[in-house]
């Protein structure tokens, strides 16, 4: 997914969501039970979605979803 952190940045991030057992934050693998992750859920590409990290309220804009295979086992 590609996404805006803020309302006001120009900057863009890329993260995969994925379940808690292979989440690694630093490299862009955010678990779906975190809290970013969790506020994603049901989401689409256009919509400003709310969520608390850190005790800070912060929003995100999803610009696309970039659907990806199955990891293999």
């Amino acid at each position: 997914m590609r996404y805006k952190p803020g309302q006001n940045e120009e900057s863009q991030k890329v993260e995969t969501g994925c379940w808690v057992e292979c989440a690694e934050p630093a490299t862009g693998r955010i678990s779906a039970l975190s809290p970013l992750g969790a506020a994603l859920l049901g989401h689409i590409p256009g919509d400003s979605v709310e969520f608390v990290a850190h005790r800070a309220a912060r929003t995100v804009r999803i610009l696309k979803v970039i659907p990806t295979l199955p990891a293999q086992r």
